[in-house]
């Protein structure tokens, strides 16, 4: 855990460095998307809620965490249709959906639905509009998301756009 801690530190620390030279960003993506790379050990990751969830910080100051809830349920639907098979496998797993009589997708869906019954007890915020994102910013926090490869689908600009208006 130490070596993974500091080989962290190290690697955050030159981010950090590279984000605050315009010319790095490119270069500073390109790392970060090795370096997950890395930590999956050549397996496909999905990052991409993490990086509409930084947009959405960006704009609003609000914490990671806080972003996190609020894209999560949007940004799970729309892709839950590329990686079906796992969103049936977290309904059934973590929320103990019944499969009886179901299709593949009711099932996912019904995962998704226990999630955020969940996530509402807890009282998490629920959408960015609560942060205080507005209509008006969509497109500004779409054009600072970094479109990550991997996962179940690579988004484009329109797809987070969609994605964003979800989760207002």
């Amino acid at each position: 855990m130490v070596c993974l801690n500091t080989s962290l530190g190290s690697y955050w620390h030159t981010l950090v460095s590279l984000y605050s030279d315009e010319n790095g960003v490119q270069f500073a993506h390109s790392i970060m998307a090795n370096y997950q790379q890395e930590l999956a050990k050549g397996k496909s990751t999905d990052w991409m809620v993490h990086m509409i969830g930084q947009a959405v910080g960006g704009y609003t100051n609000a914490t990671h965490g806080m972003t996190l809830a609020a894209v999560s349920l949007p940004y799970y639907r729309y892709i839950m249709r590329f990686g079906l098979e796992k969103f049936r496998q977290f309904a059934i797993n973590v929320w103990n959906v019944d499969t009886v009589g179901k299709t593949d997708e009711q099932v996912a869906e019904e995962g998704l639905s226990a999630m955020e019954n969940w996530m509402r007890e807890l009282g998490l915020v629920m959408n960015i509009t609560e942060l205080g994102a507005t209509e008006e910013m969509i497109d500004g926090i779409a054009d600072v998301t970094i479109i990550l490869p991997g996962g179940y689908k690579v988004l484009d600009r329109e797809e987070i756009v969609k994605i964003l208006k979800e989760s207002l």
